[in-house]
């Protein structure tokens, strides 16, 4: 069975042909950001409305700018979470605080879980 798409590219990382009708701006390999002219070239993300400012807000760890560990964008939306009960447990939090702040990537919706400081 055929692909009746067109080669646009590939990753830079795995090398993986990346089609025409691909709709990520990552590589669904292996993960690694696209090269932004090979992002230009793909009509699925062209489709796609762009806000004028980008929503959510950037990440920094001890002075760190941290950038999602998927798809390498570096804007996050937060929220604070409630750890309570057998989550709590399951995760051994029971002995810290029962609140976590989240951050999910605007891009690709990876969540990454911080322990609020008591």
């Amino acid at each position: 069975m055929g692909r009746s798409s067109t080669v646009t590219g590939s990753c830079a990382s795995c090398e993986t042909a990346i089609f025409d009708d691909h709709p990520y701006a990552w590589c669904d390999r292996c993960g690694a950001p696209l090269p932004e002219t090979l992002r230009a070239a793909l009509p699925k993300l062209q489709e796609r409305p762009r806000p004028r400012q980008e929503p959510g807000v950037p990440l920094t760890v001890r002075g760190r700018a941290i950038s999602c560990p998927i798809c390498q964008h570096e804007r996050f939306y937060t929220s604070k979470k409630v750890v309570a009960g057998r989550m709590a447990s399951l995760l051994s939090w029971q002995f810290a605080s029962a609140s976590a702040d989240t951050y999910i990537c605007v891009a690709c919706g990876h969540m990454l879980w911080f322990m609020t400081p008591q």
